[in-house]
């Protein structure tokens, strides 16, 4: 398959990725790096992820559709050691509990998650 052997893939900044796209993304086994900051991606697109068991590190800055559903889905990937959720307002305290959980989580941003109160 094309792109079987990506490693890391940034698609920061395009609003036109969204869902559909992922199913594509979520069909690459050895991606460990993923940058979809400031895409358009719901929750559905975020399910399509769930089989890449080798990511350690995703960045959801500014990706404003996805609920906090979707955000504590990603954290049953629990080679993630880094990731960025920042300015996304669906982030609660849950999903930091969740995080929490992340045996190999190093590196957590959260910046301007409005709906986190502990």
């Amino acid at each position: 398959q094309a792109l079987s052997n990506l490693a890391t893939l940034d698609l920061s900044k395009c609003p036109r990725i969204m869902d559909s796209g992922c199913d594509i993304i979520g069909a690459m086994p050895n991606l460990t790096q993923l940058n979809l900051s400031e895409s358009s991606i719901t929750d559905n697109g975020l399910f399509a992820l769930l089989p890449l068991m080798q990511l350690t590190s995703i960045n959801l800055r500014r990706c404003t559709r996805i609920t906090s559903t979707g955000f504590g889905k990603l954290c049953t990937l629990t080679r993630l050691t880094d990731v960025n959720f920042s300015r996304c307002r669906s982030v609660d305290d849950q999903v930091v509990s969740l995080l929490s959980e992340l045996p190999y989580l190093t590196s957590i941003n959260l910046r301007m998650c409005e709906s986190i109160t502990g």
